[in-house]
């Protein structure tokens, strides 16, 4: 099957546990579809360059998966009818990496200097 990396970023009127039922329901309706999420992240709530939505941030969130092309249409179709949902991107890739993404890891890496600064 082919894999994807998906993104999405939710409104951020709701909470950290919100955006991770989110999750957990895309993830159950990939699973029912025959698909597997290979890993997800959640990337925190970050702001915007520009307003989305009247929106000046949002909360991230990262799904890898390996699924079949009818299940990711479904899951973009929900994403689109999804009202907490601002904004979503696909792509199809050859591999899902499973170290911690480049974001995750710059977030670490600040964090460690940080500390041996003080």
């Amino acid at each position: 099957m082919p894999n994807y990396e998906i993104t999405y970023i939710a409104r951020q009127e709701i909470s950290e546990n919100d955006v991770e039922k989110i999750t957990d329901g895309f993830t159950k309706l990939l699973t029912d579809l025959g698909g597997k999420v290979i890993k997800t992240e959640y990337w925190g709530l970050r702001p915007f360059t520009y307003e989305i939505k009247k929106a000046k941030s949002g909360h991230y969130a990262f799904l890898g998966v390996d699924s079949p092309a009818p299940a990711v249409k479904e899951l973009e179709r929900n994403m689109k009818l999804h009202e907490d949902v601002l904004r979503h991107l696909t792509v199809r890739v050859e591999k899902i990496s499973r170290e911690p993404s480049a974001i995750i890891s710059d977030e670490e890496d600040d964090f460690e200097l940080k500390i041996e600064t003080n």
